[in-house]
């Protein structure tokens, strides 16, 4: 075998392996999500199903309300421990219960 014929069978090894490598990491690995339709509550519980939208509203706010005030980047979009516990008790309260439904 001539030096050109080995260099050519491995030319046909190599490039599809270089071309297939560059192709993937040249790809953009990002997750786009959408909104997607909210399904109503209906565990059968009243009670939960009252206390559930309440609840996440409440987490809501509070992530908003406390954006500038967080230095972890994270929690600029996420509920702290005491914000998901603060609005636990505010919602597992009876009076704010009935008024959920309201």
């Amino acid at each position: 075998m001539s030096v050109c014929s080995q260099f050519c069978k491995s030319l046909f090894i190599v490039v599809p392996i270089v071309t297939s490598l560059i192709l993937n990491y040249s790809q953009n690995n990002a997750v786009y999500g959408d909104a997607v339709p909210l399904m109503r509550i209906d565990s059968g519980n009243d009670t939960l199903d009252k206390f559930l939208p309440k609840f996440y509203d409440c987490i809501e706010d509070a992530v908003k309300s406390s954006r500038s005030e967080q230095k972890d980047p994270y929690f600029k979009n996420e509920p702290t421990k005491n914000e998901v516990i603060k609005c636990y008790n505010e919602g597992k309260d009876e009076k704010s219960l009935k008024n959920a439904g309201d």
